[in-house]
């Protein structure tokens, strides 16, 4: 059996069995033992019916009839075969010591070092020597006693110190009084060396008295055990100095091997036999021998009641029918002056060379075991070449004064402060050089390795698993023995130093003897740190070896294993240190890699973390590994420091019942520990309360006693921590833990208790409040908590007064109802709340980077939820394309519908049930995501705004959908009159060229003289229709643009004039240039404006510019008329973009909004003319009659054939077909490659923010100044310069558009042909005309193809009556077309193509465009009307933009994140004035931003800066110089360095 089997949390840790069968006794043994419940010893089997039998006594009716006479005699009478057949048939009770003995058995060596600590504990006797019940060998297992240290002290006399000793038992040479019995006895020796021994009559050798006891044990008889009396230094111990007494079980004559290696370790023997058993026999030769064995020797005569005194060294002394305290008098005076003659002292290990003479098996003889020691041992020789305070900086050199110094320098990197001529970043690079100028010294010290760091790699990598163990736990134990003696002493002048302190501040307060004393404390603190050196201190210079490492590119693969091993370690059960509590500093690379390692061998399992808090000294640790049977260390002579964390695992019956796989237990060092220096002790204990805090979901908070001081202090820091989660959104949950508190009169004295501490948390949140700025009154807003339930009152810790006290079995059981209470609070906790290992693995990232800033809420930065949100936006562009796609393919089918007058409106709720099914499969999907997505417990807060935004983007690709259409049929109606126009003349034309066919049919005439007639007739209709035709009067557009400013402008005064003058507006810049007022202070209002600004306005105005220009451009692809309408759009995009693209420097007039609509719209008004014009142009009828000319000359020379051949009909078809098909394919391709885009490109797949840095690699890798300018400046368009790029990059791979081109063809082929035969046979079994197949044909494809009847009314005119005829021609038609159009578009211009794929992708990214107010980075939220601030991953330096120094010309090359964590006082340009971090404060638009300090700025940006220095001082006419210096570490960046950190991202 190994630790790791019981080393779990079952199931009985929530709720105890009321049964206990054979095979849970010993588990429920381990259970009660681990929490130090010394009654686990008395254990015992119960079953149901024994329950149920407990205390019930019967009556026996037959008992009524009994009379008088007969009773007595019946009552005495004991036979009774019933009874005795029960009694029969009832098995034996398992032996209590049974119980323990087979646990020995079964237990490996680690398993029983673990037995017999916590046996050691619970003052229980010891098995030294030890029968192997299957072999018959004997075993004396040292190995076992190796952890136990024993403390003691003797008192020395009256004017000396009494004599303290605190040492492992096996090193303690004492002297041993053995007892040993033979033959039967009434009395018990192991129940007399118990009154010997305790005060409280603690049974520590169990006896025939104890509970449970039987004659039937199995494994007991012939063991030997051990227990030691440690004195307390007070007048009434029953010894004066620390005694072993050793008690073999049965009778010795049946031992001979014990009894002779009894005889030579002991210092006095004691024998227990009837005088009737020595007289005779193998108890005389027994007897005998001891009284010639020079070793003191005392009778204990069990049948006589006294004896005659003896002198000398062997004493008889007579037990029967004597008085307790009389006996144990005067047995305890015989030993002591026994003792005090007998020089003979033994320890364990002088023992183990005695019992391997006496051919006993000594487990540490072992091969592993002797390998692991020697091992060590070696290690050691190594260390002891230095005294304990000069061991660490001589064999740790990364962990010392270098690494306090880095740990200091890394908090200043989030702590910066304004310095003269220094700017904030160049601060910040030179930090960054010192902490790398640190590593450097930490690895020149460290390598090459010295000898005891080299050797104890040496071994962590070549032994086994087991050998490594052993010799971890041996070399453990040599480092605590080797620290314990000289930090007991060092804490002894501690205390009295810091006693004298407070005397001396109660006193005379005399300031230099104060600054004396703490100088001393200082000195004292320091040389405590240093001579404190264990297995803890060694791992965490494994950690500093990987961090130094880390930032090295040429890495030994070899270290990369060092976190494989603390990983290993974990999972055995050490704990892992994971705040490095002398530097005060969480190493995140090397946790980070310990916990990732840590996943590849268990899984990323999910944790369920408990936290501990308090005092130092209050039994933190103690309560752990009670609770829970951990190893936190509590007896090396020193107190826990930092934060350590312990692995736990949950039986897999238990694991699905609590969600959670494992518990972490993270143990802290204690709050206000004196040896911390006064000047930082405040903020350290709130920076590991609010850390651990924020780890754990559960946290316990242990306070000791009733000082009012101590519990305050707590209190405070507690509170605070708790406050600064709710402020950041983690939600963990605390228990209270009050140790020390009697228990008789607890329940009634708690409640007043429990009253107070609610008071007093109260009083501490209002107080916490105003430190934090937050609006709460009371703990319960801070965190849900019931005084009831989540106060516990512990008992105290021991039975009596130590070092012989036993463990409080009342606190045991209090140990055991807080891990019930634990438990179930992780059954209840929330799934979103308990971590996986990598999720925990971030959250000490988030919860330690902020706290290294001075401001904790306002740092907090939760990668978790960072990370999750970017899985939902990547989900979401997936879904809103899906939507979007569906939009664009019902916009051509309804557009299709009205061109082929199928529908002659559309409403909101028609469109909406085209999208019903679309809509629903996404929401099942988004369903789908939210439950079975692996981090659905983070997500789900988002569900219902994820829901709305597909709710909101349907209903505005629905708008958008109906604002189309409805805008076509404006169009449609606004062109109802020339239409009428063209379809008369068009029959017209028809009608003549069908009559004039029919009077020269038969006369054969040659094509040219068919062409004569032809244009004769041509001629005719056209000078007719020139004389007759009457057009529409052109649109009044500047008509309309005056009454719609008129409308929309109705409150600025002298309007009419300002239009009135616009028509002369030419220079933009001038124009506007006096409708702008500069913010400056220090401008006055006719002054010009400086040429940064006009270069803003210019920048600007630009932007507007083109977005009015892509407006119309989209009006005059579509070749759409004018529309009054226009105007209104053209002014709420204006008002849109103005919002977006407004510059801080300069305040937007309500008479510039005017200007500037203006002016563009004027620009429209122009370009509006210019599209009316050619679009009735295009639709004026003779232009029209004259694009149909050759279709009307085809259609007259094939009527004027006897007979209508199908090769000239199928081209006359041909190229009424051949346009549709066209432009139909051209459409569906772009859907199709803008979805193949959209899902194949890297660049387009994801969401906003991977979109910008795909954007920022392709900025890069084409190194272009303007690029970079257009990007800062005008972000919105340098991302439609980049998707047009992509458009472009996939249009240019000629064969795959073709494939697209084609296989569409293909599809419309099918299409036409499945409606050619559909047509035919509706319109053969009706017996319909050529104008019925037509009608059928075109109705089929409705949907399709913008291809009406009215577009083939010249087929009708043909003398075609053979519907069979005209299905083959038109079915060799579209042959003809299909092959045609495969032809012309493996070379077609992909203009149009890529112009409408550019617009769907462009249209999927729709985004915010709001720029920060600092460096104008742009928000990266995939909506503009998101919740929440606006926010973007990485900053850039300020200058980029143009900013500078006050009354300089000097750029500012700081960065926003980390200017929000400093000092640096910020100017806007009205001259208001704000401290960077108080930006919150400012307003808007300020205030609208989250800006996280950080250290995430890109060294991209920094890159960028230097590469284009001179282009960025010539452009800006600024220079970078004096605080906006480049740091000269920007330099050393490269391209290459720039590309790669933005793939990483990628």
């Amino acid at each position: 059996m190994k630790t790791a089997d019981f080393h779990k949390i079952f199931r009985s840790s929530m709720c105890e069995t009321q049964t206990l069968g054979e095979d849970q006794l010993l588990f429920h043994y381990l259970q009660k033992l681990l929490m130090l419940d010394y009654r686990a010893r008395y254990v015992q089997c119960k079953s149901a019916e024994a329950l149920c039998q407990k205390n019930t006594l019967t009556v026996n009716e037959e008992d009524k009839n009994v009379t008088a006479d007969n009773f007595l005699d019946d009552f005495l009478d004991d036979s009774n075969e019933e009874y005795e057949k029960q009694i029969a048939s009832n098995e034996q009770p398992i032996h209590p010591m049974d119980v323990q003995m087979a646990l020995f058995h079964c237990a490996n060596d680690f398993m029983r070092q673990y037995i017999y600590t916590k046996l050691s504990i619970c003052q229980f006797a010891l098995p030294l020597l030890v029968s192997n019940p299957s072999t018959k060998c004997i075993e004396f297992p040292l190995w076992s006693f190796q952890e136990i240290k024993k403390k003691w002290k003797v008192k020395s006399g009256a004017n000396k110190d009494d004599k303290s000793n605190n040492t492992f038992i096996t090193e303690a040479e004492t002297p041993i009084v053995s007892f040993i019995r033979f033959g039967p006895s009434t009395s018990s020796k192991s129940q007399i060396i118990n009154w010997l021994m305790s005060k409280q009559r603690h049974d520590i050798f169990f006896h025939r008295h104890c509970k449970g006891s039987s004659k039937n044990s199995l494994l007991i008889n012939g063991i030997t055990e051990i227990a030691w009396y440690c004195p307390g230094g007070k007048d009434d111990d029953a010894f004066d100095d620390c005694i072993a007494f050793v008690n073999l079980h049965g009778d010795a004559r049946e031992h001979d091997k014990q009894v002779q290696f009894l005889e030579q370790i002991s210092s006095v023997i004691v024998v227990l036999f009837n005088n009737s058993d020595a007289r005779a026999g193998e108890g005389k030769m027994v007897l005998q021998k001891l009284l010639n064995s020079p070793t003191p020797l005392i009778c204990l005569l069990a049948d006589k009641e006294y004896t005659p005194p003896k002198r000398g060294s062997k004493l008889k002394i007579g037990l029967k029918d004597r008085n307790e305290a009389d006996l144990v008098h005067e047995v305890s005076t015989a030993l002591q002056s026994l003792l005090i003659s007998s020089n003979q002292r033994h320890s364990l290990n002088k023992c183990a060379s005695i019992a391997r003479c006496q051919g006993f098996i000594v487990d540490m003889d072992k091969e592993q075991c002797k390998q692991g020691r020697d091992e060590a041992e070696v290690l050691l020789t190594l260390l002891k070449e230095k005294n304990v305070s000069a061991m660490k900086a001589e064999f740790l050199p990364l962990q010392g004064d270098l690494w306090h110094m880095w740990s200091i320098k890394d908090k200043e990197l989030t702590r910066l402060k304004r310095k003269n001529n220094v700017s904030i970043e160049q601060q910040r690079s030179d930090i960054e050089s010192q902490k790398q100028t640190i590593r450097n010294k930490q690895l020149e010290k460290a390598f090459p390795l010295n000898d005891f760091m080299r050797s104890f790699l040496h071994i962590l990598h070549s032994n086994a698993q087991c050998s490594k163990l052993y010799f971890l736990q041996w070399f453990k134990m040599f480092l605590d023995e080797l620290s314990s003696e000289t930090l007991s002493s060092l804490y002894q002048q501690y205390h009295n130093v810091w006693s004298d302190l407070k005397v001396e501040k109660q006193k005379d307060k005399n300031k230099c003897v104060i600054q004396k004393i703490e100088a001393n404390l200082e000195q004292l603190s320091t040389k405590i740190n240093m001579s404190t050196f264990g297995l803890e201190h060694i791992l965490r210079e494994l950690g500093q070896i990987y961090e130094a490492l880390e930032t090295f590119p040429e890495k030994g693969k070899r270290f990369f294993t060092l976190p494989k091993i603390a990983a290993h370690l974990m999972v055995s059960g050490y704990p892992v240190e994971l705040m490095d509590g002398d530097a005060a500093h969480v190493p995140l690379k090397w946790i980070g890699a310990v916990l990732e390692e840590l996943i590849k061998i268990l899984g990323d399992k999910k944790l369920y973390v408990l936290s501990v808090l308090g005092i130092q000294s209050t039994g933190k640790s103690t309560l752990l590994n009670a609770m829970f049977g951990l190893q936190f260390a509590v007896s090396a002579g020193r107190c826990t420091r930092g934060a350590f964390m312990q692995l736990i695992k949950v039986d897999e019956e238990l694991k699905h019942e609590l969600n959670f796989e494992y518990m972490l237990v993270v143990d802290t060092e204690g709050l206000r520990a004196i040896e911390l220096s006064k000047n930082n002790s405040v903020n350290h204990d709130n920076e590991l309360a609010t850390f651990v805090i924020g780890l754990g979901n559960i946290t316990v908070i242990n306070i000791f006693g009733e000082n009012p001081s101590e519990m305050q202090d707590i209190l405070q820091i507690a509170v605070q921590a708790f406050l600064r989660m709710k402020r950041v959104n983690l939600r963990p949950s605390c228990l209270f833990v009050h140790q020390n508190v009697g228990e008789i009169t607890a329940k009634e004295k708690n409640m007043e208790g429990r009253r107070r501490l609610q008071e007093k948390l109260d009083e501490m949140t209002l107080c916490a409040a105003q430190q934090e700025q937050c609006d709460v009154t009371c703990f319960n807003d801070v965190i849900q908590f019931d005084v009831n339930t989540h106060i516990h009152y512990f008992a105290h810790l021991w039975e009596g007064d130590p070092p012989m006290a036993p463990p409080n079995p009342s606190y045991s059981e209090n140990v055991q109802e807080l891990k019930k209470v634990i438990l179930y609070s992780g059954k209840q906790e929330e799934p979103a709340n308990i971590l996986s290992i990598s999720k925990f693995k971030a959250r000490v990232n988030d919860l330690w980077n902020a706290l290294l800033n001075e401001n904790f809420v306002f740092s907090f930065k939760n990668s978790l939820e960072i990370a999750a949100y970017s899985k939902l936006e990547m989900k979401h562009s997936q879904w809103a394309w899906s939507l979007r796609e569906q939009m664009l393919m019902l916009q051509n089918t309804i557009h299709n519908q009205i061109h082929n007058d199928v529908i002659k409106s559309v409403d909101i709720a028609f469109l909406t049930k085209q999208f019903e099914e679309k809509y629903n499969n996404i929401l099942e999907d988004l369903n789908k995501f939210f439950t079975e997505e692996n981090d659905s417990e983070l997500l789900v807060q988002w569900r219902a705004n994820a829901e709305n935004r597909l709710c909101t983007l349907k209903g505005d690709l629905i708008d958008e959908v109906k604002k189309n259409a409805d805008e076509l049929f404006r169009a449609k109606q606004n062109s109802k009159q020339i239409n009428h126009f063209k379809e008369k003349y068009e029959n017209e034309m028809f009608e003549k060229s069908k009559n004039m066919a029919l009077t020269l049919k038969g006369r054969n005439l040659n094509d040219e003289e068919l062409q004569e007639k032809f244009n004769q007739m041509w001629n005719t209709l056209i000078t007719k229709v020139t004389n007759t035709i009457v057009m529409p009067q052109p649109p009044a557009i500047h008509r309309d643009l005056e009454n719609v400013f008129l409308e929309r402008f109705k409150t600025e005064t002298n309007l009419v004039d300002t239009i009135r003058h616009s028509y002369k507006w030419k220079d933009f810049l001038a124009v506007f240039t006096k409708h702008i007022q500069s913010k400056r202070r220090y401008l006055i209002l006719h002054e010009k404006l400086q040429p940064d600004e006009e270069k803003i306005i210019e920048h600007t105005t630009y932007g507007l510019e083109k977005r009015i220009d892509e407006y119309i451009d989209k009006k005059e692809q579509d070749q759409m008329d004018y529309q009054c309408i226009y105007f209104h759009e053209i002014l709420n995009l204006i008002n849109m973009e103005i919002s977006t693209m407004q510059e801080k420097k300069l305040t937007y007039l309500a008479e510039y909004r005017l200007y500037v609509s203006l002016f563009l719209c004027q620009k429209a008004a122009k370009r509006f003319v210019f599209i009316s014009d050619c679009f009735r142009k295009a639709n004026n009828p003779l232009v029209y009659l004259e694009s149909k000319k050759n279709q009307f000359w085809q259609s007259f020379k094939i009527s004027c054939k006897e007979t209508t051949e199908t090769a000239s009909l199928a081209e006359f078809l041909c190229n009424m077909l051949k346009g549709s098909i066209q432009q139909e394919v051209t459409e569906k391709a772009a859907i199709q490659l803008a979805g193949d885009i959209k899902s194949n490109d890297p660049s387009l797949n994801g969401n906003r923010s991977k979109l910008e840095f795909c954007l920022l690699k392709s900025l890069a890798e084409k190194e272009s100044f303007q690029d970079y300018i257009k990007y800062i400046k005008d972000p919105k368009s340098a991302v439609e310069v980049f998707i047009k790029e992509r458009v472009h990059k996939t249009c240019s791979e000629k064969a795959k558009i073709s494939d697209i081109l084609k296989i569409n063809v293909d599809l419309f082929r099918q299409l036409i042909s499945k409606a050619i035969d559909k047509s035919t046979a509706e319109v053969t079994d009706k017996q319909g005309d050529v104008k019925s197949w037509l009608e059928r044909f075109c109705q089929e494809l409705k949907n399709d193809m913008k291809l009406s009847a009215s577009d083939l009314k010249s087929v009708q005119y043909q003398n075609i009556s053979d519907i069979g005829f005209l299905k083959e021609a038109m079915t060799k038609a579209l042959q003809i077309v299909v092959q045609s159009l495969k032809e012309e578009l493996s070379v077609y211009d992909l203009n149009t193509l890529e112009s409408k794929t550019f617009t769907m992708l462009f249209g999927q990214f729709p985004g915010c465009w709001k720029q920060c107010p600092f460096c104008e980075a742009v928000c990266t939220h995939t909506t503009s009307t998101h919740d929440g601030c606006h926010s973007m991953q990485f900053h850039r330096p300020n200058g980029l933009r143009g900013e500078s120094w006050e009354n300089t010309r000097h750029f500012s090359t700081d960065i926003c994140t980390t200017l929000v964590a400093s000092n640096v006082v910020h100017i806007t340009d009205d001259g208001k004035r704000f401290h960077y971090r108080n930006y919150k404060d400012a307003g808007a638009p300020f205030n609208q931003w989250s800006i996280t300090p950080d250290n995430s700025a890109l060294s991209y940006w920094k890159w960028v800066t230097w590469r284009f220095e001179s282009d960025f001082e010539k452009y800006y006419n600024l220079k970078f110089d004096g605080r906006g210096k480049i740091p000269p570490q920007w330099r050393s960046i490269s391209k290459q360095d720039a590309i790669r950190e933005i793939e990483k991202l990628i």
